[in-house]
């Protein structure tokens, strides 16, 4: 998960409601809720990574004093879910004590980094030092026959989350066997220590844990087996994907426990059928599902376009229908000139499928901006009038206030937009009849009157 500062933990801001158990219909009954606060307050759906000291702290620095608790809450009550609330819990405890209880519609969630441990990891990482005096063969090695017993207390026989670089932070970072069942039921022990507050002294309670580097998938294990060929799951991509998802349900079942939610980060392929086993088992071990890939193999690469892009689209109406948070990390170019259209083109894929409740979704901008906010976010676009459908191989959802147009191919579209309405092409205040759209692309058409609501 990419960070925009070297701190401890890593944080998401999202746009979506709380929902504190997670067994099936509690879910349904909390998205209920979210609807009904969503009638007096705009649901967005909108994620923001990682809450910027600006939100938090006086004088925009980490070691300022914490902002009052109102201007805390002003600030993030934008937002409909913290998917890793401990740094606001730990930079502004007052604030967050005053905000968790003004705010119990949305959703708090506790982020940890699920397979590794490093020395000196902070709060968003397993404990390193429980586990190398008491359990160093939790461990995971990168020859399972050759190194045995005390081969595990050497750093150099472990798989490392960063081999090469030496003066990484993450070259000490290793990976932990998370097949072994010993290791598994402490770790879910750990996760809901957090989550209850039991494992702080201040008892902040939180609504779950949002777990990162879930690494499961053909692609993520192919990378590991072709550099440590003789690596405990090295056999088949099967052993390590079950040992994992076993691993989840593991975590999910003891956070049931405390009616608390499972939300992961995971680097499963939205556009192929590849990892199409685990994706079926995934949704049955946990609630809510994060990629930062959300319509890409890779996250550096280009958007999908064509069927690529209508595979994966299928894929997140897919992760809905099963009552499941689908949240989308995206990260737009840096490069200005590119910037705003590959954001529109992934939000305006967003919007066709947006779920009230249930899609989540987050943007990346300028790193020199205080936060990732984007001003098409503010569109007063009112409630769908529909779901999705396809015209002249775009495809467009109607909204009381405005119409939603992605082109997903390699070639421009117009379309005709009139019917008796008068539209304004967001972020302009040019009056159109034909929506034009180049290849790979996403626009919003407001109602006029409507477009600075």
């Amino acid at each position: 998960m990419r960070l925009l500062r070297p701190i401890f933990f890593t944080v998401f801001l999202v746009s979506v409601s709380q929902c504190a158990n997670i067994q099936a219909d509690s879910i349904q009954e909390k998205s209920l809720l979210i609807q009904k606060s969503a009638a007096n307050k705009v649901w967005r759906g909108i994620a923001a990574i990682q809450p910027q000291k600006i939100e938090i702290m006086e004088g925009n620095s980490w070691h300022g004093r914490p902002l009052p608790s109102e201007k805390l809450i002003a600030n993030l009550s934008r937002y409909d879910a913290i998917l890793v609330a401990q740094i606001i819990s730990h930079y502004n405890r007052i604030g967050w004590e005053k905000f968790a209880e003004a705010t119990p519609e949305i959703l708090k969630l506790y982020y940890f980094s699920c397979n590794t441990a490093r020395p000196q990891g902070g709060m968003g990482y397993l404990n390193y030092n429980f586990i190398e005096t008491n359990h160093p063969e939790w461990f995971l090695l990168k020859d399972a026959d050759k190194f045995k017993s005390m081969g595990y207390l050497i750093a150099d026989n472990r798989i490392r989350w960063e081999p090469r670089d030496t003066k990484s932070t993450s070259y000490n970072r290793f990976y932990l066997d998370i097949g072994n069942k010993e290791f598994q039921q402490w770790a879910a022990e750990y996760f809901l220590k957090h989550a209850t507050g039991e494992a702080d002294e201040l008892r902040h309670r939180f609504d779950g844990i949002f777990l990162d580097n879930v690494n499961i998938g053909f692609n993520r294990w192919s990378g590991l087996a072709k550099q440590y060929p003789n690596f405990k799951y090295a056999v088949s991509a099967d052993s390590w994907n079950n040992a994992f998802l076993e691993y989840l349900h593991v975590i999910r079942n003891r956070l049931k426990e405390q009616n608390l939610i499972l939300m992961v980060n995971h680097n499963l392929d939205y556009g192929t059928d590849i990892d199409e086993r685990c994706w079926q088992i995934l949704y049955k071990a946990v609630d809510g599902v994060t990629s930062e890939k959300p319509l890409s193999r890779k996250g550096n690469e280009p958007l999908y376009g064509g069927q690529q892009w209508e595979k994966a689209i299928l894929r997140h109406e897919e992760i809905i229908s099963h009552g499941l948070f689908d949240c989308w990390l995206t990260y737009p170019s840096i490069k200005r000139d590119k910037q705003h259209d590959e954001f529109m083109y992934a939000y305006c894929s967003w919007l066709l499928i947006r779920e009230t409740g249930k899609s989540l979704f987050f943007a990346s901008k300028d790193s020199k901006e205080s936060v990732a906010w984007y001003n098409e976010y503010e569109a007063s676009l009112g409630k769908p009038l529909s779901k999705r459908y396809q015209i002249n191989e775009c495809w467009l959802r109607d909204f009381e206030n405005a119409k939603v147009i992605v082109n997903p191919t390699n070639r421009s579209k117009n379309l005709s937009l009139s019917h008796g309405i008068f539209w304004i092409e967001y972020g302009t205040s040019n009056t159109v009849e034909t929506a034009t759209l180049l290849p790979k692309s996403g626009k919003i058409f407001m109602k006029v009157g409507y477009e600075k609501k």
